[in-house]
This record gives C-alpha cells, sequence and structure tokens, in this order.
C-alpha cells in the first residue's frame, strides 16, 4: 500500500524525535549538563575494598572483605542527597567521592556464616515483614556456585540471609550481614550446588533458629556446571515507560518456568531525576511495581542499561559528570550488579555448555566525536571472550539494536550503525573467525522484532531479537507502521502492542532458539530459529 507522502513525511519526523515521549512521575530539577569532558566514566575502579565506611544512618563501621568484588560504600541519606542544580552545579551535600561506587555494590560488610547442618527452614512459619522489607528482593549474578542477592531493609542492623534447596527446604547457605548504607542492602553468597533451583528470604533472627520476621520470599537457579548442556528458558523485556504502568506482560513472564530473566534496558525512565534522592525515589517506585515483584522473586536476572537509567539520549562525554556518576551509582545501589572486569556494568556468565552471557554496556562509554561506540577494553574484552568461549549459544545482552535497519529508519547516531568502525570490527570478528551461534539479544526501540542483522551476506546468518517491550509507546511502535524488508524482518510488534512477553529457549542438542512474543496470551510468534 502506498502512502501519502504527508503521512510518511509525519512519521519520519515522529522518528527523529528518538525515544523522547516517555513522560514519568516529575521529580523536578533542571538537568543542566554542563559541558565536561570525560574518558570511560564507567571503567573507573572502585576504592579498596579494605577500607573502613560508616554506615550513614546506623553508624556501623563495616569492613569490606578484601576477597569480596563490591561493596556499597557510604551513600548519603535520601535527605542529604546530591543536588546538581540548575546549570549543572556540583553535588550539594553528598560529594561522589563518598557515594556508592559501582565497583563496591556486592557486599555490605563482614558476614558471618552460620553451620546450616542440614536444618531445614519453612519460610510459612516465619512472618512476612513488609513494614521491615517494603521493596522485596531480587537474585543476580548467578554463577554455577554462587549469586549476589539484595533487598533494602528498615532500622535493623543487621540480618540473616537464607538459601535453601526449592525443592527439600534443607538450608544450603546462612549468613548474618550489617545492613546496607540507607538500608540497600547486597549479600555475596557463595558454596551452592551448580543448576539448583534455590529460594532465600532475609529475616530477623531472635536466636539460633527462630526470627522474629522475614523479607518476601525469592527464588533463582544457579547456573550450569561445566560440562552441563540443556536446554534454557529465559524471560526477557526492556522498556518500560511510566505511562504503561502497571507493567503486567513483565509479571505474565514469571507465569512460564524460566530459569532467569534479562533485562537489555530502559527499565525505569529516570529522565526528570537530577539528584541522588530523585533517582532513588524512580528507581524505587519502578521495583515495586506489581510486574517487576513478579519477575524478581520468581527468578534471578541479568540486567543492562539503556539511556534512561540516566536521561534520555544522554551524550557521556558532553553531560554534567556529576549527574552521570549518581545515575550510575543508582543503578548498582538498586539492583543486584556485579561490577565486570573494568569495574563497571559490562560482564560475563557462563551456564555450562549452554551458553555463555555477555552483558554489554552500550551507553555511557561513548565518545561520539571519536566514533567511539564502546570503550577499546570493552570491545577487546568482547571479542576475546566470544573467541575463546565454547558455550554452545554467544547470548549478548546489547541494549541498542545492531541490526542494519531500513534507509527511513533515522537516528542511525544512537545505535550501532552510527559507529561503522566498531560495528564491522565486532561482526567481522564474529564472521571471519568464525564464532558460531551469536544471538544478540536488544532493546530501546519500543518494539519487539526479530531480525537477521542484514538482508544478505554472512551477516545474514546472525540474529537479534529485540525483547519487550514490557510496557512502551511512541516513536518505536510508530515505525512499526512502515514497511521492512520480510527477507531480513522475521517479526515486529505494532503500535496496538506496547506490552508483550518475551521468552527465549535455547536447545544446544537441536542447535535451535525458539524465540515466542505474546500479548495477554495471545501469540504473536512462535517460532524455532537456527544459524
Amino acid at each position: 500500500m502506498t502512502r501519502p507522502a504527508t503521512w510518511f513525511l509525519f512519521l519520519s519526523c515522529i522518528a527523529l524525535a528518538g525515544c523522547r515521549d516517555d513522560s514519568g512521575p516529575s521529580t523536578g530539577g533542571d538537568t543542566g549538563d554542563a559541558q565536561d569532558t570525560v574518558g570511560d566514566t564507567i571503567d573507573d575502579l572502585a576504592d579498596s575494598s579494605g577500607e573502613l565506611n560508616e554506615d550513614a544512618d546506623t553508624g556501623i563501621d563495616v569492613r569490606a572483605d578484601a576477597a569480596d568484588v563490591a561493596d556499597v560504600a557510604d551513600v548519603p541519606d535520601s535527605a542529604d542527597a546530591s543536588d546538581v542544580g540548575d546549570g549543572g552545579d556540583a553535588v550539594d551535600a553528598g560529594d561522589t567521592a563518598d557515594a556508592t561506587d559501582a565497583g563496591d555494590a556486592e557486599d555490605t560488610g563482614d558476614a558471618t556464616d552460620t553451620d546450616t547442618g542440614g536444618v531445614v527452614f519453612d519460610p510459612s512459619q516465619v512472618p512476612e515483614n513488609p513494614e521491615h522489607f517494603p521493596y522485596g528482593v531480587q537474585a543476580g549474578a548467578m554463577r554455577s556456585d554462587s549469586v549476589l542477592l539484595w533487598t533494602w531493609v528498615e532500622s535493623f542492623t543487621s540480618v540473616e540471609v537464607l538459601i535453601w534447596d526449592a525443592d527439600t527446604g534443607e538450608i544450603a547457605a546462612r549468613r548474618t550481614i550489617a545492613r546496607g548504607p540507607d538500608g540497600y542492602t547486597h549479600a555475596a553468597v557463595d558454596g551452592l550446588q551448580a543448576g539448583t533451583f534455590y529460594e532465600y528470604a532475609f529475616a530477623l533472627p531472635v536466636s539460633a533458629d527462630t526470627w522474629s520476621g522475614r523479607s518476601a520470599v525469592g527464588a533463582f537457579r544457579s547456573a550450569l556446571a561445566p560440562g552441563v548442556s540443556e536446554p534454557l528458558l529465559i524471560g526477557a523485556t526492556s522498556c518500560t515507560n511510566w505511562s504503561q504502568a502497571p507493567w503486567d506482560a513483565v509479571g505474565r513472564i514469571a507465569d512460564r518456568p524460566i530459569d532467569l530473566f534479562i533485562h537489555t534496558g530502559d527499565q525505569v525512565y529516570n529522565d526528570d531525576a537530577v539528584t541522588r534522592a530523585e533517582y532513588r525515589e524512580s528507581w524505587i517506585e519502578g521495583l515495586t511495581d506489581p510486574g517487576y515483584l513478579a519477575v524478581h522473586h520468581a527468578t534471578g536476572h541479568y540486567t543492562t542499561w539503556d539511556d534512561h537509567e540516566v536521561t534520555n539520549n544522554f551524550d557521556p562525554s558532553t553531560m554534567n559528570q556529576t549527574r552521570l556518576e549518581v545515575a550510575r551509582e543508582s543503578f548498582f545501589e538498586a539492583m543486584p550488579i556485579e561490577p565486570g572486569p573494568g569495574g563497571g556494568i559490562w560482564n560475563s556468565f557462563r551456564w555450562g555448555d549452554t551458553a555463555e552471557f555477555f552483558v554489554l554496556d552500550c551507553r555511557s562509554e561513548r565518545i561520539p566525536d571519536d566514533d567511539i561506540y564502546i570503550s577499546r577494553e570493552q570491545m577487546d574484552w568482547l571479542k576475546a571472550g566470544l573467541s575463546n568461549s565454547d558455550a554452545h549459544f554467544k547470548i549478548v545482552l546489547n541494549s541498542v539494536p545492531i541490526t542494519n535497519m531500513p534507509i527511513w529508519y533515522v537516528s542511525a547516531g544512537d545505535r550501532w550503525e552510527g559507529y561503522d568502525s566498531q560495528r564491522d570490527e565486532l561482526l567481522d570478528h564474529i564472521t571471519d573467525t568464525p564464532i558460531p551461534n551469536v544471538w544478540f539479544l536488544s532493546g530501546d526501540f519500543h518494539i519487539g522484532m526479530v531480525t537477521r542483522l542484514e538482508p544478505d551476506g554472512p551477516r545474514s546468518n546472525m540474529y537479534e531479537i529485540a525483547v519487550g517491550p514490557g510496557g512502551n509507546i511512541g516513536a518505536g511502535s510508530t515505525l512499526s507502521l512502515l514497511p521492512t524488508p520480510a527477507g531480513q524482518f522475521l517479526f515486529h510488534t505494532t503500535s496496538l502492542q506496547p506490552a508483550v512477553s518475551t521468552w527465549l529457549e535455547f536447545d544446544p542438542e537441536g542447535d535451535r532458539v525458539r524465540v515466542t512474543f505474546e500479548d495477554d496470551g495471545d501469540v504473536l510468534y512462535d517460532e524455532w530459529l537456527s544459524q
């Protein structure tokens, strides 16, 4: 069908707006992005983990264990939150150097292990205390023998974290940990069995085997052991805009027995946040949405960020550096994110012989004037990781699509296509080596889609799945009305489908991937793909 030129021009104008609708809870404050010059902000490593930190609320001294990957350090109380102010003023009452360090986000301090001795824990015998644990629980950074757990706890100076076998109830790990700064509490727990379904809770101990209350119960599966190959069922989403809350499509992901959950970015829309208090308020509002509570309580997750976790289409080389740092710290503070080898978001997680997940940071290392999309350190790490991985599937959490979009899909400068040299470097490395079964998962566009990276040539054998959206409308959905090459674009949602649920089943024995999109029970797409 041929559309009138005026209609095409209208749609193109919307496309130029990119992701700029995104109305959210207004928290005030002028962004005032100063034209500061920055290197790779995410790459600054944390302070030494042996430093002594003082909890701002409780006054507890928390000495980080040197073996821990990270520690949540001195986050100012919300009442003394960072104030960037108009015109990019400096932080007013919470100097960035004293804030939560992304490289110190894993463990809240000294932890005491308790001998489990075959004890069975029955959570139904301990009352849930939502007044003390109001924001639920999360599990992340799952490895074959460890996990990073998260909660927010009110008042108490210490809590006990318990992990038990989901089938038998037998306690697998038990630790007493200090309450994290301002209540944001992370607990790194090791000594787990690979490929096991666990449940967990944070509890308030009275005696050795008595508790006065607990958090909500969460669940996760530890990663598969080396040498194990079996199918994995993954739930995934992106782009949850306030205008579409509550995000029921996200919650429905947990209706299936998924092994883990993936988020490719734009989890909360922090565009109006400037101070630490405003970022915290936005994160808590998002995390306590019933959809996110459901999926976070049902399984563990790997998560990256896109632009809206900071602000819309931010340029890290020009924006106010204090605001960027506060946004970064708030991201690590609000979730169980294990800092990667560069001290930031990018990291990898192996699930036996089935899959290896590569979590990228495609936002905060950009230097547009130098044609840098991701840092040289991240690029070298990714290429080496893909080359060295003998996992059947190499799954890249990409945030912004790497697909060669049709010419009418403008704003190429906001995705891989605007950085041709680095895009070619990565894709040529994959095809020339060659590295089989590299699959890209992305978001950002406000549409769900299944594409081949290129319409023809060796790159046409690689697929990208834009997961979700969990709840969004606007430019991306409107652009879905425009024509796409049928041989390259196998599926995409429409403007009538602003919130869909996505599942992916990776089957190593069949050498295939099943991709499913549903809209409140209606199947939109359900196909097996192979490279």
